[in-house]
């Protein structure tokens, strides 16, 4: 997969125009910024909360970083891949309730289809190395997908009959072909040739995530 990136200190300066904070450059600090500016912005995060945030946003995205670089190889377990991505974002939602209030939580859990288009735009930049040009298309592109699968799947996609979910699973190659083709105009050509080693692996986390919560 990608290639492995260093981990230096993370150090947030400080822009003094407005007191906001500069978007680093080390892959782990960027994408655990970029969330936490996010979770600011949504869930109006208080002067104790954010610190708190930010400190679990960059573990998630320090365990991200691990994961990449030990699915790397093109032999790797990519069933292991899907789960170990989805205990990631499960631990890291454990201890986001714990820091969060009833309502920022419930905010938070209210928006699954753009909170799946933020964590596979975070794997994706771990794995890819995007730039801050690709980011915000790549999220969007992610974003579209992932509200037309969260549209297919509705709330009670373990009760529906074999015949329909065969028909939904249709449904979601069309959608994941049509994110592939929006991707590779976003990509280089080395990016699309890493992400194509788990192209499909991408897609199942995607499903994975927007079906948590479901009755079994």
């Amino acid at each position: 997969m990608a290639r492995l990136m260093s981990v230096p200190a993370i150090v947030l300066a400080v822009v003094v125009a407005g007191g906001t904070l500069a978007e680093p450059a080390d892959p782990i600090a960027k994408v655990a910024h970029r969330q936490t500016e996010a979770m600011k912005k949504d869930l109006d995060l208080t002067a104790e909360q954010i610190p708190r945030v930010r400190q679990i946003n960059e573990g998630e995205a320090s365990d991200l970083q691990k994961l990449v670089s030990k699915y790397k190889s093109a032999g790797s377990d990519k069933k292991a891949l899907v789960q170990e991505a989805l205990a990631i974002a499960k631990a890291r939602e454990t201890q986001l309730q714990q820091v969060l209030t009833p309502e920022q939580w419930r905010t938070y859990q209210g928006s699954r289809p753009e909170r799946t288009a933020e964590r596979m735009t975070r794997l994706m930049t771990l794995q890819l190395g995007l730039s801050d040009d690709q980011i915000p298309r790549v999220e969007q592109i992610n974003l579209v997908a992932t509200r037309r699968i969260q549209a297919e799947l509705g709330t009670d996609f373990k009760e529906k009959s074999k015949y329909r979910k065969s028909q939904i699973a249709g449904a979601l190659r069309s959608i994941g072909e049509d994110r592939d083709h929006s991707l590779v105009k976003v990509l280089t050509g080395e990016q699309w040739g890493t992400y194509s080693q788990n192209q499909q692996e991408m897609r199942e986390i995607m499903r994975e995530k927007l079906l948590e919560g479901q009755s079994p």
